[in-house]
């Protein structure tokens, strides 16, 4: 849906002639992430459903004085056409809300330090906000989005903030890890406690050792209740961000769990 730090509609250079401009514009191929990798990757028009095509939207912003760019970003985004996508265009609206609202400050508070810091050696330009969403799987019955926000405003390392979602095509309602699990007969707490020893024995480092958390099962099951989960064509995945539950070193750490799993009960 988007790439840049923070939600909402970029609002560019408001007041100026520049900023009167239409900056949206519709591109063909969604960014490439690293995480996922999309299982579905629609050009611009391919058909989703019976009903609906997608496009993929990309609104950027770039400030600066003189020939010096200090601040930039970009918000990447799918958007839908046909009978009944006002309501999937609604609910990607609500994801990327939070983006767009936060620019305009980013942009005061990155004006704000090019002039305290401008001619230092050690100061980066300029600050950079990007969001993108991503579809990476699709079927009859759901869609599931997956969006990227990295930020990097001239500290130690940029910022990395993953969010998925899975959304009901009928009526682009939430999908709850509840209501998936429940074709399983498994809980949300067996899934979470299944998880956290997946999480440990598949990473490449003792994650036991890192752990920024008292109890890896219960920040699974905060991961399962938010929006740190969704799902292929293949298999449920769950990931925790950068200082989740360990140090940002390790980046994001995700998890694996097949359908396979599920139907027998992870294992039991």
């Amino acid at each position: 849906m988007i790439f840049a730090a923070g939600c909402g509609k970029v609002r560019g250079n408001e007041g100026s002639e520049e900023g009167k401009k239409d900056n949206v514009t519709t591109i063909e191929q969604p960014v490439n992430t690293k995480e996922p990798e999309s299982t579905m990757n629609p050009e611009n028009g391919e058909e989703l459903s019976e009903k609906w095509t997608v496009s993929f939207k990309e609104e950027t912003d770039e400030a600066k004085e003189e020939d010096t760019v200090y601040f930039t970003s970009k918000l990447y985004y799918p958007f839908f056409e046909g009978d009944g996508a006002e309501k999937m265009n609604s609910f990607v609206d609500t994801v990327t809300t939070r983006f767009r609202e936060y620019l305009p400050g980013a942009k005061e508070r990155a004006l704000m330090d090019f002039h305290d810091y401008s001619g230092q050696d050690y100061f980066r330009f300029p600050e950079v906000e990007e969001l993108t969403v991503n579809i990476v799987m699709g079927n009859e019955k759901w869609l599931s989005f997956y969006s990227q926000w990295y930020s990097d405003a001239g500290g130690v390392h940029p910022s990395h903030y993953s969010e998925a979602y899975m959304v009901k095509k009928e009526d682009a309602q939430e999908l709850t890890i509840e209501e998936f699990l429940s074709g399983y007969g498994v809980s949300k707490e067996e899934l979470a406690v299944y998880v956290a020893e997946k999480m440990c024995a598949e990473t490449e480092f003792d994650l036991k050792e890192v752990l920024l958390v008292e109890s890896l099962p219960d920040a699974v099951s905060d991961f399962l209740d938010g929006h740190q989960w969704y799902l292929t064509e293949e298999e449920l995945v769950v990931f925790a961000n950068p200082y989740d539950v360990a140090p940002y070193v390790y980046g994001l750490i995700s998890c694996k769990i097949s359908f396979e799993d599920l139907e027998q009960g992870l294992k039991k």
